[in-house]
């Protein structure tokens, strides 16, 4: 009899095992479903409700479609918004221009910033001089913004509140 209970232990344990195994794996699908295997950025799809859109474009491959929220730059991708251009975060886009010249040139503008890339949107830097930028976060509050298309140098900000609001830049 004592080797009827010994077998009964080693056979619960095979099932405990076989039950964390089956765990792990559901928990190791989840973890790959919210991350992209690819690059290992987060990605996440946009919903309904979730916030509203401010600004619309192409991005630079001519092809896909961007939209700037509340809550960051989402492309238009398998017929979902998913997040884009990562480093951005969850920064307020209200103004996105793109330098025909130069794609991988990008700006953005919004609630308490303007940024700049010149890799494609890898890392960004403040283009703020000349701008009221404080306090902050909230300075610049630059709701529009826009690039004349024969001179990526030239550009119009346009901040809200009252009194002077419109910047523009010579040399970008």
């Amino acid at each position: 009899s004592m080797g009827m209970a010994k077998s009964k232990r080693n056979s619960s344990f095979g099932m405990g095992s076989v039950f964390l195994i089956v765990i792990a794996c559901f928990v190791g699908l989840v973890t790959w479903g919210i991350f992209n295997r690819s690059n290992g950025i987060e990605t996440e799809e946009l919903k309904p409700g979730a916030t509203h859109p401010h600004t619309f474009s192409y991005a630079p491959d001519g092809q896909t479609v961007w939209l700037g929220t509340h809550a960051g730059l989402y492309e238009w991708k398998n017929k979902k918004w998913m997040k884009t251009l990562s480093p951005l975060g969850k920064n307020d886009i209200m103004g996105l221009e793109i330098d025909p010249s130069k794609p991988e040139n990008i700006l953005v503008s919004g609630h308490g910033f303007v940024k700049r890339t010149i890799d494609g949107g890898k890392s960004w830097t403040a283009a703020e001089t000349g701008l009221p930028n404080q306090p902050k976060p909230d300075m610049p509050d630059a709701h529009q913004f826009t690039m004349d298309p024969k001179n990526s140098n030239h550009l119009f900000t346009l901040l809200a509140g009252k009194g002077e609001n419109l910047f523009e830049s010579q040399d970008g």
